[in-house]
């Protein structure tokens, strides 16, 4: 049988890890002209916790698809370890570095919908009704708001740097009329996190209130 009650602790560390890299205060500091970002709330301690998180729910047994998309998305968390590492130094990047960031980040986005699809899974084989409900609504919002606009846009970074022809749209006298429409499209992507973090909170008292009737 499951035991809910050692995927409490995972779930912190994940919740955690990902305010710490969603709250992002930075500051540069240059130095022998060398440039490097201090973080006042670090994005690699937010996906250090993350790993941890993710390495111990992959650890637990579910079923077979459960344990090779978790392997998938652990890889993917501690790979995330060194990108976050990398991010830290302002320095120029050659362009073939510059298109694999922007392939990881794609298959960062993958990662993320493959590890909701995956608690998902673990809340139906544990019984958490209402937190696999919520997981569905999650990878629908991440799908539509996160992985296919985002994908296309690091797409056609990709291409725009492979042909050596930066992507750019010259907004003019115009952009002070787009804040409010940058603004609203800045909403709209926090409501996918938001929701995450509301339904890793509800897993987390379902599977507590689980392991309590146990």
């Amino acid at each position: 049988m499951l035991d809910v009650r050692k995927s409490i602790l995972p779930l912190r560390l994940i919740f955690w890890g990902a305010l710490l890299c969603i709250i992002d205060i930075t500051f540069t500091i240059t130095t022998n002209g060398q440039g490097f970002q201090l973080d006042i709330f670090d994005d690699t301690v937010g996906t250090i916790l993350i790993a941890f998180g993710v390495s111990r729910l992959a650890s637990m047994q579910v079923h077979r698809k459960y344990t090779s998309v978790m392997r998938f998305v652990q890889t993917i968390a501690i790979l995330s370890i060194l990108d976050s590492i990398r991010a830290h130094f302002v320095t120029p990047l050659p362009n073939e570095l510059i298109i694999i960031i922007n392939l990881f980040q794609i298959i960062m986005l993958a990662a993320i919908i493959s590890f909701i699809i995956a608690m998902r899974w673990f809340c139906d084989k544990a019984g958490l009704v209402m937190s696999s409900r919520s997981w569905r609504t999650s990878k629908f919002l991440f799908i539509w708001i996160y992985l296919f606009p985002l994908g296309i846009w690091y797409l056609i970074s990709i291409v725009a740097t492979a042909i050596s022809k930066p992507f750019s749209i010259d907004l003019g006298l115009a952009w002070p009329f787009l804040l409010p429409v940058l603004f609203l499209l800045f909403v709209i992507l926090l409501i996918p996190f938001i929701h995450l973090f509301i339904t890793t909170s509800r897993m987390m008292r379902e599977a507590r209130k689980a392991s309590q009737d146990l």
